[in-house]
């Protein structure tokens, strides 16, 4: 006989399985962006993409219309009636941008990156009154060294400046100058503006579906479904069950980190064998037993006298904030006690790529995998053991790929620092 917990579970995948024919028959779910494989791109995607619509001379043709929609929705916002973002740092005056005379530019170069200044401005608008608008756009990028605060420098030499942090989740910037930076999401912020786009939008179909077909992508990174009426199916039978569905509630998250803790596990047995006739040992391992926890796999040399080495980590797909890589897996050379100094120097001498603690980072390759956890899809698929198998032999031969490529170089440098003998 079937228990209550799993007439649920049917009951919702009925549900989903009905809205996936009305999905097939209209179409919905084709998505350009998808097809091009430009779903995170920030500049080629997101940035172009927003940075149209703002652009009073922009190719929609609709004037200034679009950069109205936002302005108006944001100094709504900083009245402290809808985001909760900005509570503590409200506008003592709403934007006031004079909208025909605005410029908006992609990638706005300011100079040489020195210290605190220069650098390149994702989203920049200014208007003939000498204000200015800095929007910077991250989808998975982690902030450059200073990079809010070489831009706050460069936004004081304006009359007023607006400087706006823009993620999936909304993230609070790492890196802040005097200039007060609001923290805005592509979960809420941009998707309810975009939403007010395409309602103005509703009689030119392709610009219309355009703006539908970017909401779907945004809703897509961020774990958001797109169909609002099978929203409202499924939270019903929720509401309508609502002990078993708190049961379901409750050991989800336990579930899913069983499975990734599972695969961790597997990983460090494989790179177990393959380090024992190596200089190399596994420091510290990191399960993941709540939602802040990242899953991480470190390697050191046997004998070094500090915390620096490779690096696994991102192996949480229920965590959306202060991450990395949203919820990417990468490898690469990190001192995990965040010893900064350690850090620049070894990002100096190897001339390395560097997001937060870390330095050349990587992401694994595969023909058969795409490595961002976000996606339920990858879940659904690690089904049995041979699946699960499959999936930790892809990220255990690219990172050895990565760790072989990699180790010369690093363990040189450790030796002219004199950390190992």
């Amino acid at each position: 006989m079937m228990n209550s917990e799993q007439q649920l579970l049917n009951q919702i995948n009925t549900i989903s399985k009905t809205y996936d024919l009305v999905a097939k028959s209209t179409g919905e779910n084709y998505n350009i962006f998808k097809i091009l494989g430009l779903e995170s791109a920030e500049v080629k995607t997101h940035s172009r993409f927003l940075a149209e619509l703002l652009n009073p001379k922009g190719s929609h043709l609709q004037g200034d219309l679009f950069l109205r929609l936002f302005i108006n929705y944001i100094n709504h916002l900083t009245k402290g009636t809808e985001s909760e973002v900005f509570e503590d740092k409200l506008l003592s005056n709403a934007i006031n941008l004079n909208f025909y005379t605005s410029n908006v530019s992609v990638e706005k170069h300011i100079g040489k990156v020195i210290d605190e200044e220069g650098g390149r401005i994702d989203i920049c608008i200014i208007d003939s009154h000498n204000n200015i608008i800095c929007i910077e756009n991250k989808i998975y990028a982690r902030e450059g060294d200073k990079q809010m605060q070489r831009y706050s420098n460069y936004a004081k030499k304006y009359k007023y400046s607006y400087l706006f942090f823009l993620t999936l989740w909304g993230n609070e910037p790492e890196t802040k100058g005097e200039e007060i930076i609001y923290p805005i999401s592509y979960k809420k912020h941009i998707v309810e503006w975009l939403e007010l786009c395409k309602k103005e939008a509703v009689n030119l179909p392709i610009l219309r579906e355009s703006i539908g077909q970017y909401i779907n992508l945004i809703k897509k990174l961020t774990n958001q479904t797109t169909n609002k009426e099978m929203e409202k199916d499924v939270q019903k039978v929720i509401l309508n069950n609502v002990a078993d569905s708190f049961i379901i509630y409750r050991n989800f998250e336990t579930a899913v980190y069983s499975l990734y803790n599972l695969i961790i596990r597997n990983l460090v047995d494989k790179l177990n064998i393959y380090l024992e006739e190596t200089e190399w040992h596994i420091l510290k391992i990191g399960f993941i037993q709540k939602y802040s926890d990242r899953g991480l796999i470190f390697l050191s040399p046997k004998y070094l006298e500090c915390h620096d080495g490779f690096g696994v980590e991102e192996f949480n797909p229920l965590a959306n904030k202060h991450n990395n890589f949203g919820n990417k897996i990468f490898f690469g050379i990190t001192n995990w006690k965040q010893d900064r100094g350690f850090l620049d120097q070894a990002k100096g001498i190897l001339k390395a790529n560097s997001y937060g603690g870390w330095i050349n980072y990587d992401f694994p390759k595969s023909n058969i995998f795409d490595f961002n956890l976000s996606t339920m899809e990858l879940i659904n698929y690690l089904k049995n053991d041979a699946q699960i198998e499959e999936f930790t032999n892809e990220i255990y031969r690219s990172f050895i790929e990565y760790f072989e490529k990699n180790e010369k170089a690093y363990l040189e440098y450790l030796k002219r620092k004199d950390l190992i003998k």
